[in-house]
């Protein structure tokens, strides 16, 4: 139980349940598939490696069908249809073992071992295969509802960006786009007046390349499973002064381990302050602290010397606090029930704190 909780990648989980329950009824041949959708369940892991399996269509006799009522049974001397759904698993066996892998009722997939001899396993022994099936099926269901929240997160921030390409970017160039035309315009009429208009344009074009290199440099993938929190921050500054013209200080007092999604809550809110900091704030100066508070708590700070603005004013609007926006930025670290406090005033710089337990 603890080694399949402590298991985040869903494919080496579901390898592990195989050579598990494989090596409990001695034999070498088995897969796992999983519901893709109503109709068919895909062969997700299989032993040998490499194994290539048809996907199991949900028949009203074929294996599916069986593993419907969620209990785990023994098929001895397996029909030829069953043996043509998994072939070529069955090639010589002389029964499977079939461990449905079910969660609230519902089939999420189905684990086929293939016994060569007719003594190998029990009926004694299907209650411990069944735990281990349901244990995994519960990570399962966890895992495809972390999978639905990203895809959430990736459409958010996609339309996220969609607003700043419109907002920022795109306004930009159509703008510079109509002073030259006026300043082709008035060349032969006007020529100090058009060098004023075209002076102008190239000022609105650096600004929106200077706008996309932000843009480049806040969506590059982001390495915490690799690095670890406090490691990638440090690497995401050391780019983030030069590339932004901003002094940047890191005031670190080591948190410890940090669980991998409050760390993905945190570097979240840190990003989108840091990027917005670059976007919106004029600041000369940025001060990122990272440590953990008087209760134990991890948490991330960054204050920058801006212009800063007032909170009341801005409401859900996008502001140098965060690109998400403020209330989603707080909904965000009180969803996983921990604080966020901003605090801002008109030319008085900005601060953005992040805890979470």
């Amino acid at each position: 139980d603890r080694s399949i909780r402590a298991e985040g990648n869903l494919e080496r989980l579901l390898g592990s349940l195989l050579e598990s329950t494989l090596d409990r009824v001695s034999a070498t041949r088995g897969a796992v598939y999983l519901a893709d959708g109503d109709r068919v369940l895909k062969a997700s892991v299989a032993r040998p490696a490499g194994t290539q399996l048809a996907p199991l269509a949900r028949t009203e006799d074929g294996l599916v069908a069986l593993a419907t009522d969620g209990r785990p049974r023994i098929v001895r001397a397996p029909s030829e249809k069953l043996r043509a759904e998994v072939a070529p698993l069955l090639d010589g066996s002389a029964s499977l073992v079939l461990l449905p892998l079910q969660a609230d009722r519902e089939l999420l997939g189905v684990a086929v071992l293939a016994v060569d001899q007719d003594d190998a396993v029990q009926d004694a022994q299907l209650p411990f295969l069944s735990l281990l099936a349901g244990q995994v099926a519960l990570a399962v269901r966890n895992a495809r509802a972390y999978l639905h929240s990203e895809e959430l997160a990736i459409g958010e921030e996609r339309s996220r960006i969609a607003r700043e390409i419109h907002d920022g970017v795109a306004q930009s160039l159509a703008f510079a786009a109509l002073k030259i035309d006026l300043g082709r315009k008035l060349i032969d009429r006007d020529a100090n007046r058009s060098r004023d208009e075209l002076l102008q344009a190239a000022e609105t074009v650096r600004e929106a390349i200077r706008e996309v290199r932000r843009s480049i440099f806040a969506l590059r993938p982001v390495t915490l499973e690799r690095f670890g929190f406090t490691e990638t921050v440090r690497r995401y500054l050391a780019d983030f002064g030069p590339q932004n013209g901003v002094r940047v200080d890191l005031d670190l007092d080591d948190p410890g381990e940090i669980e991998v999604r409050v760390e993905a809550v945190l570097f979240r809110i840190f990003q989108e302050a840091m990027h917005n900091v670059a976007k919106h704030a004029q600041a000369g100066t940025v001060r990122v602290r990272i440590g953990r508070n008087e209760a134990g708590h991890p948490f991330v700070e960054v204050e920058d010397d801006g212009r800063g603005f007032d909170p009341h004013k801005v409401g859900r609007r996008v502001t140098s606090a965060g690109g998400l926006g403020l209330l989603q930025m707080r909904e965000r670290v009180e969803g996983r029930g921990g604080r966020f406090e901003l605090r801002s005033r008109e030319g008085g710089g900005t601060v953005v704190r992040a805890e979470v337990p």
